[in-house]
Order: C-alpha cells, then structure tokens, then sequence
C-alpha cells in the first residue's frame, strides 16, 4: 500500500489495525486497496481524480444521523447498505463530488454481537 508511506512520511502516521487490504491509521484515517474499494461501490470505472476517494467517520448513532440527512439535498453514492460484518454505511458525495462514507461506529456493532450471545 503505497499511499501508507506517504501518510507515514508527511503526517507521521501509524496503522493502528491492518486487515491486509484495509488498514487503519491513527487518528482514524482508513486506507483500502483498489480491488476492494471497486467492490464497495459496486463499479470498475474508477478513475484517480474521481470516485476513487473516501473520507471516512463513524457516528454512534447511525440511525439518527441518516434521519438528518433527510433535511439536505444530498447525492448518494448508495443508499445505506451493510457490509459482510454487519456493520451499518452510506456513502454520499461531498459537493466537489468527493466521496464521504459515515459508518455505524464499530463498537456498536461489536455491542451487538455481545447482546447476541457472540464471544471474542
């Protein structure tokens, strides 16, 4: 992952989780490979410069926040979808059509399992 060294480098930054073709800095940047990404968003036609670009966060409380977007006039990359770990996400364009993805917060899914009867 080419773009680690570079967020390394300038910005100092450490993987704090790596899951091979997801890796977690800190402060909470996320980088992921191509192949990956192209399934996430459903295409093959990415192109640098456009759509091939994330800002990610996470909210406590998803369910809310997807509620507010509702006041906005927003374009979604996707509607709200879950990943094969159950976590909750939508992504949606930023106005200069950059892509932002806001997540279910992790340990809310982690919650959820435990409320489930799942162990670690």
């Amino acid at each position: 992952m080419i773009f680690f060294k570079f967020y390394k480098k300038i910005f100092g930054l450490h993987v704090v989780t790596d899951f091979g073709a997801n890796k977690t800095l800190t402060g909470g940047l996320s980088l992921q490979t191509l192949e990956t990404y192209k399934d996430f968003i459903g295409t093959n036609e990415i192109s640098f410069g456009g759509n091939n670009f994330e800002i990610y966060f996470e909210e406590d409380d998803f369910d809310s926040f997807i509620d507010k977007l509702q006041n906005y006039d927003i374009e979604y990359v996707h509607p709200v979808k879950e990943h094969s770990w159950e976590q909750l996400v939508v992504r949606l364009y930023y106005p200069d059509k950059h892509i932002i993805e806001v997540g279910e917060n992790i340990k809310v899914v982690c919650r959820r399992f435990l409320d489930r009867g799942m162990t670690a």
